[in-house]
């Protein structure tokens, strides 16, 4: 019978799911979510940033955020070992094949990066406009347009 999460599934190249990788990469997020929330509140509105902190222990607790990084880690290198695990684990199954291995981590992390570096570069120093000293030092100090 199928769920209404169904659609959100993620296909992964074996086939192969763990709703409970899932779960936990959902726990590893929300702490992340809630310090970045936290500290977007305390920057940007017109509390006091300095009392508020001192007098309410929730605020220690959303800026934890580092644990939800932590697990997310974790979580990524038990899914990343997953492939060596079951070949030493049957070393008569198919060959472990490194190539295409790093092929796809390759292929799946670096289109985003890029597309995203590149967003980020044109929305900071966009085509005309020469006044974002930090992104043209990183370019070698020379301007975006003659």
């Amino acid at each position: 019978m199928a769920s209404w999460l169904t659609p959100f599934r993620r296909t992964t190249s074996t086939g192969q799911y763990l709703t409970e990788i899932d779960g936990l990469r959902f726990l590893a997020i929300f702490p992340v979510l809630v310090q970045h929330l936290s500290e977007r509140l305390m920057r940007y509105t017109p509390l006091d940033a300095e009392a508020w902190q001192a007098n309410d222990p929730s605020v220690f607790y959303a800026s934890r955020g580092t644990v939800g990084v932590f697990l997310f880690f974790a979580i990524s290198g038990f899914i990343l070992a997953l492939p060596f695990i079951k070949h030493f684990e049957d070393p008569s199954g198919a060959p472990l094949r490194l190539k295409a291995y790093f092929l796809r981590r390759l292929t799946r992390l670096e289109p985003p990066y890029i597309l995203w570096m590149s967003v980020f570069l044109c929305r900071a120093a966009p085509p005309g406009h020469v006044s974002s000293p930090g992104y043209l030092r990183a370019l070698g100090g020379k301007p975006l347009v003659p």
